[in-house]
């Protein structure tokens, strides 16, 4: 009985310590939740990224344009929205509180990057003559030229044929005589 009481006593308190540190642990971030837009037509923008400066802590856009940053320490911070083609967006002074959840919503602006570089694209049309076959660029060139002995092989060049040997290449190719060949 008094090995049981001292169980008792003594699991009691180890409980309460694991129970207590657990609700201690469980309360200490926050959350922040939002949507990133685009600023004149209002369209979600997939992939634009959420960073909490100052921290290692972000999330990306998803299609519908929402995103989540957990685990984020109580405190005040400056939240930044970037995607590519458009001007980020800072806001300071975003409060969180543990065991909340704020929202911050984004609406970006597009940006046009001006390099500096001027192209000039200049072109000519090709024109196809009805009567006469295409010149010029883009030309294929066929040159039909005998072949008659390579490494020791006999070929066949156009209008040639073996001695005794139909010059009607369908028949050549059909392995079975007297069947037709579509």
């Amino acid at each position: 009985m008094n090995q049981q009481r001292s169980l008792h006593s003594f699991g009691r308190p180890v409980m309460a310590w694991l129970i207590a540190g657990g609700m201690a642990l469980a309360g200490n971030t926050g959350t922040m939740t939002g949507r990133v837009f685009e600023k004149t037509t209002g369209e979600p923008l997939a992939g634009a990224s959420v960073v909490v400066e100052n921290t290692e802590l972000g999330a990306s856009a998803d299609p519908s344009g929402h995103y989540i940053v957990i685990n984020i320490p109580p405190g005040k911070y400056t939240v930044t929205a970037s995607c590519m083609g458009y001007t980020h967006q800072s806001f300071t002074g975003v409060l969180i509180v543990q065991d909340n959840t704020v929202s911050v919503d984004f609406r970006l602006p597009d940006t046009v990057y001006d390099l500096g570089i001027r192209v000039d694209v200049v072109g000519e049309q090709w024109k196809l003559k009805p009567d006469r076959p295409a010149e010029g660029r883009g030309r294929l060139h066929h040159h039909r030229r005998p072949v008659h002995q390579a490494a020791g092989l006999r070929a066949e060049g156009p209008g040639r044929t073996q001695p005794g040997r139909d010059p009607d290449p369908r028949r050549q190719l059909d392995p079975h005589p007297g069947r037709a060949v579509r």
